[in-house]
């Protein structure tokens, strides 16, 4: 539910901020606002992470869930180092891909983003890879919940793809994919 409330305010806040004059309180608490929902959306991603691997572990074990945390692992160290070799272009990425305004640390105050901040960037990404893929490995046993999860998790992973384009950052498929893996989520929890 955090990360639900994440993403609505990353797809609504923006669209709110342009209908307030620049200076305003509004518009000032506005741009308070884009920190506090990717706050929001990094608890949100923790906490599916850990909510997938507990359940997942509770379920069908360790040595079950084991096998499906190599590729999430793998994808972490790859996006994670990306910003260390390629700083700029791994913030040009965020930027334009997924809508990283960056307001935890700056926003656009800061010209470029530090390393570090670019790096755990990426880790919104890849835990909800991770969160997918443990996911998966209860498919056999839990009536189809963890498949659903899975297929939730990455229709709100596609929901963080674009930025806001000049029509806004509110297209239609972003806020169907949202829907989508909210609706896909609410299934799995009560299949379980």
């Amino acid at each position: 539910m955090l990360l639900a409330v994440g993403e609505l305010c990353e797809l609504f806040g923006p669209p709110m901020r342009l209908a307030f004059p620049t200076g305003s309180a509004t518009a000032r608490g506005l741009d308070r606002f884009g920190a506090f929902a990717e706050g929001i959306a990094f608890a949100g991603v923790a906490a599916a992470v850990v909510a997938a691997f507990v359940g997942a572990v509770r379920r069908v074990g360790f040595a079950r869930v084991l096998p499906f945390t190599a590729l999430p692992a793998a994808l972490t160290l790859v996006t994670g180092t990306l910003p260390i070799n390629l700083p700029r272009s791994t913030a040009l990425i965020a930027q334009q891909a997924f809508g990283a305004r960056f307001d935890l640390v700056g926003g656009s105050v800061v010209a470029h983003p530090t390393r570090l901040a670019v790096a755990v960037y990426t880790l919104l990404f890849s835990g909800l890879v991770t969160a997918a893929m443990v996911s998966l490995s209860t498919q056999r046993v839990d009536r189809g919940a963890g498949l659903r999860r899975a297929l939730g998790w990455v229709a709100v992973l596609l929901a963080g793809f674009g930025a806001p384009t000049a029509a806004g950052s509110v297209d239609a498929l972003r806020a169907v994919a949202l829907t989508l893996g909210v609706l896909l989520l609410e299934d799995a929890t009560a299949r379980e």
